[in-house]
């Protein structure tokens, strides 16, 4: 028994299918890319639903255009990944079809990718690379020099929209930490300190969780932009210039924002004076990553 649905927005025809999970006739002569528009098919087979078949088609034509825009091996080497499943933004479907056998389904459809969502994506990457090249060359100088563990409160790394994720926190001195996000968008989000845990020293072997605990108002929900993001923890055993320049930036918050946001750039900056100085001051350092993955829900 064939079931089928269609969307318009090209002149395809639904045509009568006497075998199960065939292509559609215009499978074979899928559109070539013009000055508007990237286009590509995707399809997907024993789905459970019809709806999981038309997502996972989706997702698997925008996988291939993550590949075919090229920028992957050079995101892989900068420590970046890529998933089309957040990186390809207004996107149509268009010739969706559908098709049960027996308990499950499969569908077949064209994505259409605009050009000039493509060039703003690429910019953004670009950016991206750079940004994290430069930060990454900055923390080579960094020796960890005491122990420092960052975790997921139940060491999830993957977070769906509207999850609310607890990072925990342990040191093997008393030091003074910065946790960071370096968000897929290129920005950085300063989690800690922030307006309700302002001070950032932290005492030897004291686990703690950020967001705290006692604190109800304040929750880091995954929202936009979504995709893969680098969350390092940065510790000093005495307030670096580093951390002093972050502990203004949440005494300088507005009422309506509880963390600091900044560009990549303050940040390798305020690093590479930071540890170039840290020897004549007597700091010891440590840092931790981990990095996490965010979709739509």
């Amino acid at each position: 028994m064939n079931c089928r649905s269609f969307f318009a927005a090209l002149v395809f025809s639904v045509v009568s299918f006497s075998l199960a999970s065939e292509e559609p006739y215009w499978w074979g002569n899928a559109h070539r890319d013009d000055e508007s528009n990237m286009y590509e098919r995707g399809s997907s087979v024993n789905a459970k639903t019809e709806q999981e078949a038309v997502l996972e088609a989706v997702l698997a034509a925008k996988d291939v255009l993550i590949q075919r825009i090229g920028i992957t091996p050079a995101l892989e080497k900068a420590g970046i990944k890529t998933s089309g499943e957040y990186a390809i933004v207004n996107a149509e479907t268009s010739g969706i079809e559908t098709e049960k056998t027996g308990k499950t389904w499969s569908a077949w459809l064209l994505l259409k990718y605009p050009q000039k969502e493509k060039a703003i994506l690429l910019e953004r990457w670009n950016a991206s690379i750079a940004s994290m090249n430069e930060m990454r060359t900055q923390e080579k100088k960094i020796t960890a020099q005491f122990g420092l563990s960052l975790q997921t409160l139940g060491m999830q790394t993957q977070f769906r929209e509207g999850d609310a994720i607890v990072f925990t926190v342990t040191a093997e001195k008393d030091c003074y930490l910065l946790l960071l996000d370096h968000m897929a968008d290129g920005t950085t989000v300063l989690l800690f300190p922030n307006r309700y845990n302002p001070d950032s020293f932290i005492k030897k072997g004291q686990r703690i969780q950020i967001p705290a605990p006692e604190n109800a108002a304040f929750q880091l929900v995954v929202t936009p932009p979504f995709g893969d993001d680098r969350v390092e923890a940065i510790a000093s055993t005495k307030k670096s210039s580093l951390h002093s320049k972050f502990s203004s930036l949440v005494e300088e918050l507005p009422d309506t924002q509880d963390i600091a946001v900044m560009s990549r750039g303050i940040f390798v900056q305020g690093l590479g004076t930071a540890v170039g100085a840290s020897p004549a001051a007597g700091i010891q350092w440590s840092q931790a990553e981990i990095t996490i993955s965010t979709f739509q829900k």
